[in-house]
């Protein structure tokens, strides 16, 4: 991203847009400052005579793209009253670091990293950057007060690794880490396609004799051998009825010289 430049700010950028984009990247993608950069530069608003000239309103229109602008207005206008204050942009950012810094914080809207980043890239003086990227990517890595937040704290623990009073270093080794954080996870590894089943011939079912269920003989009342007082010669059906027997109980059809007669095992 950026390569042509070297990064956000290439190497000779004018120090007041360092400055606006500093403050609008708060809380959002530097996709979307450099549409509000864009914006700005059309507009002939990019200087601080003219963007102080501005209206609020216009200004908070121009700024839109960067998301909270109007917020971000707010901040871009205490900006530019502290360096009125000052008698402009270059006397203000001619103090010395731990001065300029101190104005820096002491404005609404500027935080520390906001106030390391507008010293080390607009003023060109001795600051170390430390932002969320930064401190997820080290403890990932086990390095540094991995137990804490504090913004300091880190910020003693990479000035005390780094050459001292090195800008040029300072400017290098703050990217890497948001080259590194932004950057999306990466995708899954590819799974391969679910193999299709082998075509197997249809299954032929074996021809099978149909089930004959041989006639249960009857259980007579009377004695075998003798025929039945009333029935006389019962002949039973040869259709079984499979519920009835399952209930423990039969009816079979059978003829007698009174007509068709129920029969209950």
């Amino acid at each position: 991203m950026h390569a042509w430049r070297g990064w956000h700010w290439w190497p000779n950028p004018d120090p007041f847009e360092v400055i606006v984009g500093c403050i609008l990247v708060q809380n959002t993608m530097w996709t979307n400052v450099e549409r509000a950069l864009d914006r700005l530069r059309a507009a002939a608003a990019l200087t601080p005579e003219a963007m102080a000239a501005l209206p609020p309103e216009a200004l908070a229109e121009l700024v839109r793209p960067s998301g909270q602008y109007r917020q971000k207005t707010l901040k871009l206008r205490a900006f530019l009253a502290l360096a009125g204050r000052h008698g402009g942009l270059a006397p203000l950012l001619a103090l010395p670091a731990a001065g300029l810094r101190a104005e820096l914080l002491a404005t609404w809207g500027i935080g520390p990293e906001t106030a390391d980043a507008i010293a080390l890239y607009a003023a060109r003086q001795p600051a170390f950057v430390i932002d969320a990227y930064t401190i997820r990517l080290f403890r990932r890595l086990a390095l540094g007060p991995v137990a804490s937040t504090d913004y300091y704290e880190w910020q003693r623990y990479f000035l005390g690794h780094l050459p001292p009073d090195g800008v040029s270093a300072y400017r290098q080794s703050w990217p890497v880490p948001l080259r590194r954080g932004p950057q999306p996870p990466p995708p899954p590894h590819p799974q391969p396609p679910p193999r299709r089943p082998a075509a197997t011939p249809p299954r032929r079912h074996a021809a099978t004799p149909p089930r004959h269920h041989a006639a249960t003989p009857i259980r007579r009342h009377a004695p075998q051998g003798f025929p039945h007082p009333v029935l006389g010669a019962f002949r039973p059906s040869l259709r079984p009825t499979p519920n009835n027997r399952r209930r423990g109980c039969s009816l079979r059809l059978g003829h007698s010289p009174f007509g068709p007669h129920w029969d209950r095992e």
